[in-house]
């Protein structure tokens, strides 16, 4: 069976990401990793707010 080659590598993206934040925040007190993190730049790692979308679910109908 042969397989996909990989396009993606979700592990590897992952730890380069926390190594960025880690140099980057680096020496900063608290409150500072906080402000970065609360920040716009980092702004699409918060969760958003929920609260006006809509979930459909579509179910196929039932055979008789």
């Amino acid at each position: 069976m042969k397989t996909k080659k990989k396009t993606f590598d979700t592990v590897l993206e992952s730890r380069r990401w926390k190594e960025s934040v880690a140099r980057r925040t680096a020496g900063m007190s608290r409150s500072e990793v906080l402000d970065f993190f609360n920040s716009a730049e980092t702004a699409s790692l918060q969760p958003h707010d929920t609260a006006n979308e809509t979930c459909i679910v579509r179910e196929e109908p039932t055979k008789p």
